[in-house]
């Protein structure tokens, strides 16, 4: 099990950002085919208009910055951390977001549970990526694991991973009414 605390404040995982481009070549050439008298009928025109739309609007994602600045610095800090080489197999992500409670907090503490934006999946997410790659070989091995958002002083991140457990099959599946498979021995099935 590897377990260890980030002593930064949680950041959440920004949204990607969508950017619009319009090929100017590609209006060109709609009005140049539109026009265009080679075509031996409407359809052909149309097939050939409707390919250069295709071309003429192209979507790209990107991280905002801020996320990507925020996955780095949660990186380099928990990189002491990690194995000599990345896990292998299903595992457990545990996480713990402690945010620093706003000025108007009650003083009687009557709030415990920061039940407000940003999201837990949100900070959770971030974690998971910012490690992907270093404490695990891909973000995909995480099949399941608790996560909390508490107030509290200093504002920081706890992570604890671990491998997933026979055990841990069984009272999943339990849970779901799925039955649990006998491992066999030996490799095959041996009757008497």
């Amino acid at each position: 099990m590897i377990e260890f605390t980030v002593n930064d404040p949680p950041v959440p995982k920004g949204r990607p950002r969508f950017s619009i481009m319009f090929d100017r070549e590609a209006v060109i050439e709609i009005v140049r085919l539109a026009r265009s008298p080679d075509f031996d009928s409407a359809s052909d025109r149309l097939h050939a208009v409707g390919k250069a739309l295709r071309k003429l609007i192209r979507v790209t994602t990107h991280t905002p910055p801020e996320t990507k600045v925020a996955e780095e610095a949660f990186r380099l800090l928990a990189r002491k951390y990690r194995p000599r080489k990345p896990l292998d197999g299903p595992l457990k992500v545990d996480t713990i977001f402690v945010v620093t409670p706003p000025q108007s907090f009650p003083k009687d503490r009557s709030r415990l549970w920061p039940h407000v934006k940003p999201d837990d999946d949100n900070y959770r997410k971030l974690a998971i990526d910012a490690m992907n790659g270093e404490f695990f070989r891909d973000d995909g091995q995480v099949c399941g694991g608790e996560s909390y958002k508490v107030y509290g002083s200093p504002a920081r991140t706890i992570v604890r991973i671990r491998a997933l457990t026979l055990e841990d099959y069984e009272r999943v599946a339990g849970a779901i009414g799925q039955p649990v498979a006998q491992p066999r021995l030996f490799g095959g099935n041996h009757e008497s």
